[in-house]
């Protein structure tokens, strides 16, 4: 195996769920992030379709748990329905908590306990999609929104602050606009949501001074629109170790703060944000929300329900049959969804739904190809324990250090081999035949390491 070569699927994505990305007419994040250049409507080639399946999950505040060694909510996905694309979803299926949960986000203020929440969930589950309904939905209440998915320099603390307080320079010049305009001074309702991807670190400011400088600008700004401002950072299990520790230290800091903050990330987030930073403060500060694959039953009536939007009737069969190829992930709900669009007659759409099952196993298998070795370890160790898969810590125990378990069980969430679900136990999410693929990679994998030279590759 050339390890040289696996370490590049870091980068990976579920790389078979781009094929409708062109359909789903994603809009320029320059365009959707300018306050002074007007919006501008995409056209979806499939509106209905596209505009039902917007994924979030249902929480239940009372199922507050600590099981092992986490404390959290849990919840399953579920989806919201919208009328038309871009609309706030105001209807929710079977999720009233939810939606009550998330405007508590920005409608209430506790000045530090609960002050941040954690959604922890593998790739695909609608992490990512929530933070882009409370972004939407805190700034036409009046809050002054930044949103910042932590990637390349924004996962230092010197770029994350860069950008948080570039963030507040654009709110600023948006909320002198509009007040020149119509004479508001307090409560402007402005959207920022930028994808930073190009700053400069300042290496000669610490970082925790940095962040803490920039969330002051922030707070500072949220006092003077008189209205509680939202932190909304994606993908935070990308923040190295000094950046997660400088950002719970400053909001420790300022503990009189009314800046609001939700955050989403693989399984790792929880450790860099809560335990690694070794603060006895830290649990009671981020709320860890689980989010697991859905139920079949929910698959099945998230399909009809959305198909329904749509002027669409699916018979039973199709319905059970895509939501078994989706094996409970929403994103993939919303891909099958999309690849079946316009096909007619039962037997045409269960022929898709195999070779849309069979293209992306086909596609996984190439991926378990290019897996590093610890990674593969990994893989191999809880695809032996079957469908109920291992706990945790099992897992974790096995594996020769914390960096190495985390750097492999990120590389197997983001391509959806394998889910940790809300009972803190991992299981490999591949169907059969991938499973049967990695567990041929055993006798490869031993002949390496009985080899002369069989050191542990690093899994950077």
């Amino acid at each position: 195996m050339d390890d040289s070569v696996g370490r590049s699927v870091s980068g990976l994505a579920r790389p078979w769920l781009r094929w409708t990305a062109a359909a789903r007419g994603a809009a320029d994040p320059d365009e959707r992030c300018d306050p002074v250049r007007p919006q501008r409507r995409r056209r979806d080639v499939r509106p209905s379709w596209a505009a039902g399946l917007t994924h979030a999950v249902a929480v239940d505040p009372t199922s507050v748990g600590n099981r092992l060694y986490r404390g959290h909510v849990q919840s399953t996905a579920a989806c919201p329905l919208r009328s038309h694309p871009g609309a706030i979803p105001r209807t929710w299926v079977g999720r009233d908590l939810i939606q009550t949960r998330l405007q508590s986000l920005y409608t209430n203020h506790a000045p530090l306990v609960g002050r941040c929440d954690l959604l922890i969930g593998s790739t695909g589950l609608g992490k990512s999609a929530l933070l882009e309904w409370v972004s939407q939905a805190a700034a036409q209440d009046g809050r002054p929104v930044v949103r910042v998915t932590v990637s390349g320099p924004t996962a230092a603390a010197a770029g994350l602050g860069a950008a948080i307080s570039d963030a507040v320079n654009r709110l600023r010049a948006a909320r002198s606009i509009v007040a020149k305009a119509t004479q508001v001074v307090r409560r402007v309702p402005i959207r920022i949501t930028t994808p930073w991807t190009e700053y400069v670190e300042r290496a000669e400011s610490p970082a925790t001074s940095a962040l803490a400088a920039a969330l002051l600008e922030l707070d500072t700004l949220a006092r003077e629109l008189d209205a509680p401002a939202l932190l909304v950072l994606d993908e935070v299990h990308a923040l190295d170790a000094d950046s997660a520790e400088a950002l719970v230290y400053s909001l420790v800091r300022d503990n009189e703060s009314i800046v609001q903050v939700i955050a989403a990330g693989l399984t790792s987030a929880y450790d860099k944000l809560v335990l690694n930073t070794m603060m006895t403060i830290a649990p009671r500060m981020f709320n860890a929300i689980e989010l697991d694959l859905l139920e079949p039953e929910d698959s099945c009536r998230l399909l009809r329900d959305t198909a329904a939007l749509a002027g669409v009737t699916w018979s039973n069969r199709v319905v059970e049959a895509a939501a078994q190829a989706a094996g409970g992930s929403p994103y993939e709900l919303q891909t099958i969804g999309e690849y079946l669009w316009g096909l007619h007659g039962e037997a045409e759409l269960l022929e898709a739904i195999e070779s849309y099952a069979e293209d992306r196993n086909r596609n996984m298998l190439r991926l378990v190809g290019r897996l590093p070795r610890p990674a593969v370890g990994l893989l191999l160790s809880v695809s032996n324990r079957g469908p109920d898969g291992v706990p945790l810590l099992h897992a974790r125990g096995s594996a020769a250090s914390d960096d190495e378990f985390f750097s492999s069980l990120d590389t197997l969430e983001r391509v959806g081999l394998v889910n940790v679900d809300p009972e803190q136990r991992v299981r490999v999410t591949a169907g059969p035949e991938v499973v049967a693929q990695v567990l041929e990679l055993r006798i490869e994998l031993e002949a390496l390491e009985s080899g002369p030279d069989n050191d542990r590759p690093s899994s950077d």
